[in-house]
């Protein structure tokens, strides 16, 4: 039966013979005609007039509980993308031919020709409604992110920008209510208009496919209840002022960045105290300018201090203001002998600094790259960290 939507509310009708059969506010009615010409009529009149009322088509949208879960519990794995495009393609849903091309040419190693040919072939029941949001705005620069990123021939990853898919929080919710984003793993939420409604959507629809949140250029939004909605996030990475972490319990994190100019001492202590056990990258940066919030660098320490962050092996502390003590205790670190890669960029770090650290290289057995971007390097420090550590960055040191 088609379907259409306004702000989440079906309307369905559908032509059998004579009859149309129309379903709304949840109760079906049958209307009867004389012939099917005019019953054909009549469909037209009233999908054309509630076309203009806003209503949009919505693709057929046949479920099945059981393959879904089994695709959300491992969204990365295209054998049960695999699974349920058969079962698809069994019910008549065009989706399930195109998954079933697009998880064939991943496997092959092809790129996504055939995908894009059967997109465009069947763009209403892959798209439909968020069609609009996936062509590029006029004034879109090169290089700006695509809004939807395909994988297994669904949406994988969606970019949305509150600049450009205003508002954002219904740009969100009409993705998470298609049948093409059910299975989103990938979500990236940029600006700050409207953004904290965003957030408290995502927290009410808790997409359990999720593995990978960005929030970008955000000031002052409450993230606390995400971590309950979302406990299967695997990689966070946040950027912004004054940014509420709340308590931050992830027990799947693999990859966690933070970028606050204004962290709040909650957020740090936060950080201090919460479980990590399959951690492997934190990056934290205090960010650029004088305001610095009021979290404490003794909060770092305490973090550098812990034993029960067995797999983490990236570090890096970015303009934390403090890199003297930030290296000493760096170095004293039980975190020391596991790390095999450091980023200490954007720290103002003189060549006293360098020295104590490559002293100290023994102390990092595993360690293979080291990165001192921007900092106040010169020759004689530079040439201290190269013969200590086998791989070191040092672009654009300052005067």
């Amino acid at each position: 039966m088609p379907r259409y939507e306004l702000d989440g509310e079906p309307w369905q009708i559908e032509q059998i013979g004579k009859q149309l059969e129309i379903t709304s506010g949840g109760r079906t009615s049958v209307r009867t005609f004389v012939t099917a010409e005019q019953a054909a009529a009549q469909l037209a009149k009233l999908v054309e007039e509630h076309t203009l009322a806003g209503y949009v088509p919505m693709p057929r949208d046949p479920r099945h509980a059981e393959l879904e879960l089994a695709i959300a519990n491992d969204p990365e794995n295209p054998q049960s993308y695999s699974v349920f495009a058969d079962w698809l393609q069994s019910q008549g849903d065009p989706r399930g031919n195109v998954m079933a091309i697009a998880i064939a040419a991943e496997q092959r190693g092809e790129d996504d020709r055939a995908f894009a040919k059967e997109l465009k072939k069947n763009i209403h029941d892959l798209l439909g409604p968020l069609a609009t949001m996936a062509v590029p705005e006029r004034g879109a620069r090169e290089g700006d992110p695509s809004v939807f990123a395909w994988r297994f021939g669904v949406i994988h990853g969606a970019y949305l920008h509150a600049d450009r898919q205003k508002p954002i929080d219904r740009a969100l919710d009409q993705i998470l209510r298609h049948a093409s984003g059910r299975f989103l793993v990938e979500l990236t939420l940029v600006q700050n208009d409207r953004l904290q409604d965003a957030i408290d959507l995502l927290v009410r629809r808790a997409p359990t496919s999720l593995r990978g949140l960005r929030v970008w250029q955000a000031s002052n939004a409450k993230l606390g209840e995400l971590w309950a909605a979302l406990p299967r996030l695997r990689r966070v990475s946040l950027s912004g002022h004054a940014l509420a972490l709340g308590r931050f319990e992830l027990p799947d994190l693999e990859r966690f960045e933070l970028v606050d100019s204004q962290m709040p001492a909650a957020s740090a202590r936060g950080l201090v105290t919460a479980p990590f056990p399959l951690l492997e990258q934190l990056r934290l940066d205090f960010g650029s300018g004088y305001t610095t919030g009021d979290a404490s660098i003794d909060d770092i320490f305490e973090l550098l201090a812990r034993r029960d962050l067995p797999r983490l092996h990236q570090l890096a502390l970015v303009r934390t203001r403090y890199i003297r003590e930030v290296v000493l205790e760096l170095t004293q670190s039980p975190l020391a002998g596991q790390l095999e890669q450091i980023d200490l960029s954007h720290n103002q770090m003189v060549d006293a600094n360098a020295l104590e650290l490559a002293r100290r290289r023994a102390n990092f057995p595993r360690l293979t790259n080291l990165d001192v971007t921007g900092n106040k390097l010169t020759e004689r420090g530079l040439v201290a960290l190269v013969d200590a550590f086998p791989n070191v960055r040092s672009v654009r040191q300052e005067p």
